[in-house]
């Protein structure tokens, strides 16, 4: 579950200098990158990782083995050309 703005500010009041150096240096990183478009190769990966997560949400290890045959069924309510 993703913690809530106020979780996220109770914890961020609580660390030392230190930490929060570290912290400031590391979301300033992120926020730059999070702000530049991705290259072509990035954008293909993620939408690589998204299409497998969604793939993966359709389709459980349950999920009956079809045949070749199965999938020549043909469907008589199809009125395509």
């Amino acid at each position: 579950m993703t913690p809530s703005i106020q979780e996220i500010e109770k914890a961020v009041s609580q660390l030392t200098p230190e930490q929060l150096a570290d912290f400031s240096a590391w979301f300033a990183e992120f926020e730059a990158r999070s702000t530049q478009p991705l290259s072509v190769e990035d954008d293909r990966a993620e939408w690589f990782r998204f299409s497998g997560q969604a793939f993966n949400a359709a389709y459980g290890d349950d999920e009956p083995d079809y045949t070749e045959a199965d999938l020549k069924v043909i469907n008589p309510e199809y009125r395509g050309g």
